[in-house]
């Protein structure tokens, strides 16, 4: 069992825990962790075309990573309805332009500004879902195994020598 640290005190007399050790890449969950239940791959009938067809694309990922259970369900519906609203964001910023003409002139326009939102919501959703590469690197960061280095190879046949 890992001992843990004992706690010291700061100046101030405050309770003070040293470091952990960071936050290193995560491990997938283990194939023998309890899940949720099998996840439903079918889309919601809720969805439009365009939605139906991020779901297939992003469970068909998120599948094959081995880490999708019923507990995601729900959470990969509200990023699929996200993705229709920013799909139908854009569609509609592509036909009105990022500009608009007012009374008080020409303005930036408003679905502009929410389209930019919707960036940075999806990107944070892909993260959250693991379908980014930064997001697969924290957890199959570290696989246990190390790459072997032709260098130490080279080195240890000069140490036998």
């Amino acid at each position: 069992m890992k001992e843990v640290p004992a706690k010291t005190h700061d100046r101030k007399g405050r309770v003070r825990r040293p470091s952990q050790g960071g936050a290193g890449p995560k491990n997938l969950p283990s194939k023998d962790a309890p899940k949720a239940g099998k996840f439903d791959k079918r889309p919601p009938s809720t969805l439009s075309e365009e939605g139906k067809a991020w779901w297939t694309w992003a469970v068909a990922a998120m599948d094959s990573m081995g880490y999708l259970d019923a507990a995601d369900w729900g959470f990969v519906k509200h990023v699929a309805e996200a993705f229709e609203d920013y799909s139908r964001r854009r569609a509609q910023l592509a036909i009105e332009g990022d500009t608009i003409s007012t009374m008080e002139g020409v303005k930036r326009n408003p679905i502009a500004g929410l389209v930019q939102q919707d960036r940075k919501d999806m990107k944070s959703f892909y993260s959250d879902l693991g379908l980014t590469p930064s997001a697969r690197a924290k957890f199959g960061g570290d696989t246990g195994k190390k790459d072997e280095d032709p260098f130490e190879k080279i080195m240890n046949q000069n140490r036998r020598n």
